[in-house]
Parts: C-alpha cells; sequence; structure tokens
C-alpha cells in the first residue's frame, strides 16, 4: 500500500470521502492557496471522488484529489486527503 519514498498507492474504500477538517476545494491540482478556492469544505461535507488521489511529487508532499461535493452540482475541484505533516482533512467511507 505504501512505497519505500512513502507514497501511497492504495487507499481504503470506495470514491467517497468525509471531511474531517475545513479545506479548500481548488480549481487547479498545483493550487494550494485557499485564496484562489472554488469553496471551502466544511466538516461532516461529504464528497465523490472523481480522480483519484496522487501525491506531489514538490516539496510540499500532499496527497490530493479531484472531487465533487455530493448532492451539489457545483463544479469539481481538487482537494487535499492529507498534508506533509501528516494532517488528515479527508476520510474514506
Amino acid at each position: 500500500m505504501v512505497g519505500n519514498q512513502v507514497i501511497t498507492f492504495l487507499m481504503p474504500g470506495g470514491r467517497v470521502f468525509v471531511v474531517l477538517n475545513s479545506v479548500p476545494l481548488n480549481h487547479d491540482l498545483k493550487d494550494l492557496d485557499s485564496e484562489r478556492c472554488i469553496r471551502m469544505l466544511q466538516e461532516g461535507e461529504v464528497i465523490e471522488v472523481l480522480e483519484w488521489a496522487r501525491t506531489s511529487r514538490s516539496a510540499l508532499g500532499v496527497t490530493r484529489v479531484r472531487a465533487r461535493i455530493r448532492g451539489e452540482r457545483i463544479v469539481s475541484g481538487w482537494a487535499t486527503i492529507a498534508a506533509n505533516m501528516g494532517g488528515v482533512f479527508l476520510q474514506a467511507l
């Protein structure tokens, strides 16, 4: 599940995640600023993953997914699952 460089290859669960901590939903994969986000995802919201997790190869080392908010017709965006310092924002249901 995890490679020798601590890169996650497989994650438990399906394509539905719950927001554990507020996190921005951004237009671009590489855009990590909450200033240019579509909107903030709030704790308890449920999202559906459209593209599976990717771990950036940059020094930031965050894990992100392209998703849409379940029950809304909002344009999809990129959200961070886990930060490089171990903070977890999304959890598979």
